[in-house]
């Protein structure tokens, strides 16, 4: 984008930089607390992670950022609980042309911000660590 000039962009990635670590602390604490709350979730993650253990060099069990990345269930407990525990919204642009919104106006290549909330079948108020599974039975997507 042509608007976007480097004072810009390194102010996103102090924001990116500030996110990540304001933010870390806080989904660490609440990522326990609702597993321990949710007996059977808990003992789904112990035994994902107890499988992407290995043995280290050192003979120690390890973990990789990879393995855990890759795993549904963390991916969906983490997710789950940023979306409640965090204020997220995101920025997005009119690619193409200048289009109406109702009573707003979305210009070509201006940024907007957006609150990154749905309306769903479940409430979103409350705390579902398999809320970003995916379902192939689904045609929804939304979940159990």
């Amino acid at each position: 984008m042509d608007s976007i000039d480097a004072n810009a962009l390194a102010s996103q990635d102090l924001g990116l930089i500030w996110a990540e670590n304001a933010n870390s602390i806080p989904a660490v604490f609440w990522f326990v607390v609702e597993l321990l709350q949710r007996p059977h979730f808990l003992s789904q993650a112990r035994e994902e992670v107890t499988a992407a253990q290995f043995s280290s060099m050192s003979g120690d069990r390890a973990l990789t950022i990879e393995s855990l990345c890759s795993n549904p269930l963390l991916q969906s407990v983490y997710a789950e609980i940023l979306r409640i525990y965090t204020s997220l919204f995101a920025l997005r642009s009119a690619a193409h042309e200048d289009f109406k919104l109702g009573e707003w106006s979305i210009y070509k290549d201006e940024l907007i911000a957006t609150v990154l909330e749905e309306e769903e079948p479940y409430p979103l108020s409350q705390f579902w660590a398999a809320k970003f599974l995916k379902y192939p039975d689904d045609p929804f997507q939304w979940g159990p």
